[in-house]
């Protein structure tokens, strides 16, 4: 965007316009929440649960293939030096 357009594009804070552009946000936000009737704060928690069960999912699968990973390290013998294997 060029700077000419920035400066005719600039609207002072607190002006008629300004207040108005604002009512129209509110308004929509207000129109798009209602459309959907589920409350915002219920979609946060819901997320924040999934996110960590997730989490759990993940660990249990790394601690899966980890448990494969030391059972192949057990049976690869070295003849050649003494393994520890915990």
């Amino acid at each position: 965007m060029k700077e000419h357009d920035l400066i005719a594009d600039f609207i002072p804070i607190g002006s008629e316009e300004d207040e108005r552009k604002i009512r129209d946000m509110n308004k929509k936000a207000e129109e798009e929440s209602s459309d959907k009737g589920v409350d915002i704060t219920k979609k946060r928690k819901a997320g924040s649960r999934m996110k960590r069960m997730s989490k759990r999912q993940k660990t249990d699968v790394d601690l899966e293939e980890e448990e494969k990973l030391k059972t192949f390290l057990k049976i690869v013998p070295d003849e050649e030096r003494i393994i520890d294997y915990e």
